[in-house]
């Protein structure tokens, strides 16, 4: 039980690691902002960053990121990551190797509200990239349909499809604008599913 658990924490900050490398690296779509000076804190001890609910936040980060990852499944879910910057955002997933589908982030209310395809953006011989970028005015709307529903949906390829709790990111991302101006985005009013 240990023993898995230290593999996955390794598993996340190696893949951590790569996203932020990836990232930087990438020609194709948006270029990401060289990475902060914490990716070797992110390799010894990714779980130690403030959480909130399911996701957790590191107030270093460059660009400001949420990150989400089931700690309760194996090495086969995959890992989310939200990079937020003043023109875009940007959404990742990285997986095992699957097949060349997409993912579908999938946010819903008791009214649908918004569906994401993450496609595929690169591949090694371990893992698989895949990335979904919003512009300009839909970023707010993304915002607010994140914060304010009650769950989101990441469907994948295999038998991994998760369910995500959005239940204390209104929190999670009013720490990150307090301390992120920047970024030009703001909190729509909260609902009983942020609170």
């Amino acid at each position: 039980m240990i023993h898995s658990f230290i593999n996955r924490c390794n598993m996340v900050g190696l893949l951590t690691a790569s996203l932020v490398t990836f990232s930087v690296t990438s020609s194709a779509g948006a270029i990401m902002p060289q990475p902060s000076s914490d990716t070797q804190m992110t390799k010894s001890n990714p779980l130690s960053y403030p959480q909130y609910g399911e996701w957790r936040y590191n107030p270093q980060s460059n660009p400001p990121t949420l990150m989400w990852w089931n700690t309760r499944m194996d090495n086969a879910v995959p890992v989310l990551y939200i990079s937020f910057l003043p023109n875009r955002i940007i959404i990742d997933a990285i997986t095992p190797v699957w097949p060349d589908t997409g993912i579908i982030f999938y946010i819903k209310d008791k009214t649908d509200k918004l569906g994401l395809n993450l496609t595929l953006h690169n591949k090694t011989e371990k893992n698989c990239y895949y990335r979904a970028i919003i512009y300009g005015p839909d970023r707010q709307s993304f915002l607010n349909d994140l914060v304010t529903s009650r769950k989101a949906r990441l469907i994948t390829p295999s038998s991994y499809s998760q369910s995500l709790s959005l239940k204390q990111v209104y929190q999670a991302m009013h720490d990150m604008l307090s301390m992120h101006p920047d970024l030009r985005l703001t909190l729509p009013e909260p609902t009983k599913y942020s609170r």
